[in-house]
């Protein structure tokens, strides 16, 4: 029979080994659908230029090649344009936001004793150290 202190022990190595493989196992899959949908598309795309036009086997791959490569890049452009009208819009309005938070969080800290400052930053950095020892 487990004591409560091993029951304990048990529930919080559990919760942490959860922690630490959920987001592994989601990317699994997300990765999974993604595949299987390209995958997909591409035989959807393969058996409807060849019903459609006729074509050898070879012939209908090298055209399914380059259309779906062509709609790589089109999506690649999209982000692109995307992305650099955010960043345009952004650009203007982070430095102000960026002098807000960093007086918010100065004023924060003057407020604290020194000895709880010194405090929170070594939680931190122990903090951060162990979950990149933990993650990598």
């Amino acid at each position: 029979m487990l004591t409560s202190r091993q029951k304990r022990l048990l529930t919080v190595i559990s919760v942490a080994g959860l922690a630490l493989t959920a987001p592994l196992e989601i990317l699994h899959a997300l990765v999974w659908i993604v595949f299987h949908a390209y995958e997909l598309f591409e035989f959807i795309l393969d058996e409807a230029i060849h019903h459609v036009f006729h074509t050898s086997r070879h012939v209908t791959q090298v055209i399914v090649f380059y259309l779906m490569g062509a709609l790589f890049l089109y999506g690649i452009h999209r982000i692109v344009k995307t992305v650099k009208g955010l960043y345009s819009k952004e650009k203007i309005g982070f430095p102000k936001e960026w002098a807000k938070q960093k007086e918010q969080v100065t004023g924060f800290f003057k407020q604290l004793p020194w000895g709880k400052t010194t405090q929170m930053i070594f939680g931190l950095t122990f903090g951060v150290v162990f979950l990149a020892i933990a993650v990598f």
